[in-house]
């Protein structure tokens, strides 16, 4: 079990750092691994936050210095940022993504398989800032065996083209705050991803000054003990 803790250590970093995509955080130890959290969570503290209270005694934790990609700029940014993660080693980072963090989560996967280990998609999305059309056709595709008929012809990031690529293990999680948009699409990228675990959690991911839910760091500590290259896929985990 993950230990909490009331208080958090402020996020700075050295001018040396200041021009760097990844800024980590947390124990500096030779060989250990790497939590990149892309996105927010709800309620008014970050996610990347409240981790740190709760993890940064036994990770590394890191959290991207720049704003998230635009629609059309997710595969350049997955592209810049894989040198710095290759810099903090083979297979040592975990992506723990929440909502408009997971499509970047998603193609990082995908591109940089040599260097991630493992990701966590918290309400997943295969689009950035997906409008209402996006939504519908979304739902439409999900029941017709054409694959992605009505994906346009463009330069919008989708990450549903390439699950398949994504070959780390993935835990994709439903949060309590997660509406059926966003449900849906947990379904369907699971469904989708060649090695990955479902579960719907029922307390919220973090509770305010006391840090990660129990339940979510039950979740995530018994999936960073799963070794990577495990094979996972069907396994029997929603109750």
């Amino acid at each position: 079990m993950l230990e909490s803790s009331a208080q958090t250590k402020p996020f700075s970093a050295s001018p040396a750092e200041s021009d760097k995509k990844i800024r980590v955080f947390g124990s500096q130890e030779r060989g250990s691994q790497v939590l990149f959290f892309l996105g927010e969570n709800t309620g008014g503290r970050s996610l990347q936050d409240a981790a740190f209270a709760d993890l940064a005694k036994d990770y590394r934790i890191a959290r991207l210095n720049a704003p998230l990609p635009s629609v059309t700029g997710v595969l350049a940014e997955a592209d810049r940022l894989e040198p710095e993660l290759s810099e903090l080693g083979t297979k040592r980072t975990t992506i723990v993504a929440y909502r408009e963090g997971t499509p970047l989560a998603q193609a990082l996967g995908a591109l940089s398989a040599e260097v991630i280990r493992r990701i966590v998609l918290i309400d997943p999305q295969a689009r950035v800032s997906p409008s209402t059309q996006d939504r519908l056709i979304d739902k439409i595709e999900m029941f017709l065996p054409l694959g992605l008929p009505f994906r346009a012809l463009n330069s919008n990031f989708d990450s549903r083209p390439l699950l398949h690529r994504v070959r780390c293990p993935v835990l994709v999680i439903d949060s309590p705050h997660a509406d059926l948009y966003h449900r849906e699409q947990a379904q369907y990228i699971s469904r989708k991803l060649p090695n990955a675990w479902h579960e719907t959690l029922h307390s919220p991911i973090f509770l305010g000054e006391r840090g990660l839910s129990e339940e979510f760091s039950k979740r995530l500590w018994e999936f960073l003990q799963v070794p990577a290259k495990r094979p996972q896929k069907n396994l029997p985990t929603e109750k």
